[in-house]
């Protein structure tokens, strides 16, 4: 099973994809443990993660499921393009289950579900803490795979062939969930150092 997660952060907030991420994987064990083996993952919000809702359902074919983290910066047009493409589930609202159609009892709960208090509760609730999260990191003055000698020049460091590795990987068409599972690095890190060196 191609399965496709997607997040969506508020321009104005700074929430940790890093911690969205894996509370959407973790919160897939209560639907299906087998889920977490997320194909790809699209995002709107950061500027390093190109692929966002636009992408997903131009791609929504390739997928078998596709899990929202919540509904939040979702359309009612992108909410029924995305039923229509796939089966859709929600880690924020468990108790509708599985989407399978745009008409099925479920998928019509999904609207007036989005105003519902216990997911607003929640929504707001795990942002906090992602957006605390986010504002502790601080971000390394040499790019991935590098560090600056004594002369301000930046060399090649431990984590270079490393870096070789992602950019080979990306060039050769794998994912970014497929080259961090490779590296063992974050999908957020991967996004984040392909962003830096586009065009470089």
């Amino acid at each position: 099973m191609k399965v496709a997660a997607y997040i969506y952060k508020p321009a104005e907030k700074e929430y940790d994809f890093d911690q969205l991420f894996d509370y959407l994987k973790a919160n897939l064990d209560k639907l299906d443990p087998a889920l977490r083996d997320i194909t790809e993952v699209y995002a709107d919000g950061w500027v390093d993660i190109p692929n966002g809702i636009d992408d997903l359902l131009a791609d929504i074919k390739h997928y078998d499921l596709v899990i929202l983290y919540s509904y939040e910066g979702l359309s009612n047009t992108h909410m029924n393009k995305l039923f229509a493409g796939t089966k859709v589930y929600c880690v924020l609202t468990p108790w509708i289950g599985v989407c399978t159609s745009p008409s099925t009892e479920a998928a019509k709960k999904v609207v007036s579900t989005v105003e519902a208090k216990q997911y607003y509760k929640s929504l707001r609730s795990l942002s906090i803490r992602a957006g605390i999260k986010a504002s502790d990191k601080q971000s390394g003055a040499a790019p991935f795979g590098y560090k600056y000698d004594d002369n301000g020049t930046l060399q090649p460091d431990e984590d270079h062939s490393t870096l070789e590795l992602i950019k080979t990987m990306k060039a050769t068409g794998f994912s970014v969930v497929e080259i961090a599972k490779k590296t063992g690095l974050k999908e957020k890190k991967i996004y984040h150092i392909l962003h830096y060196w586009r065009g470089k």
